[in-house]
């Protein structure tokens, strides 16, 4: 709780409700930097082009479902998964897709 309030110190504007945020940005750039190291292992063992493709596709899939989210056409499935779930699945997603 300490960190926090020295967070609130330095940042007044931000609200209790941001720190769940702030820690997913923590997650996701985290899991961007240390994916290199996995990847080169797949691509060492299906080849550069098929691991390319793959990363991609998931990349694209990924950057549509976080659009989805803010769309009428997207609202029955997060409500169905929850805005929590949902948004972790498909920044993870896209993650693994940008590496």
């Amino acid at each position: 709780m300490d960190r926090w309030r020295c967070w609130r110190c330095i940042c007044p504007t931000r609200s209790a409700s941001d720190k769940w945020g702030i820690t997913l940005a923590g997650i996701f750039s985290g899991v961007l930097y240390w994916l290199p190291i996995l990847a080169g292992t797949f691509v060492d063992r299906y080849g550069f082009r098929r691991c390319l493709m793959a990363c991609f596709a998931m990349f694209s899939l990924g950057y549509m479902a976080i659009a989805l989210a803010g769309m009428p056409a997207g609202a029955g499935l997060l409500l169905a998964l929850g805005k929590g779930p949902y948004v972790c699945t498909v920044l993870l997603f896209t993650a693994v897709g940008a590496r």
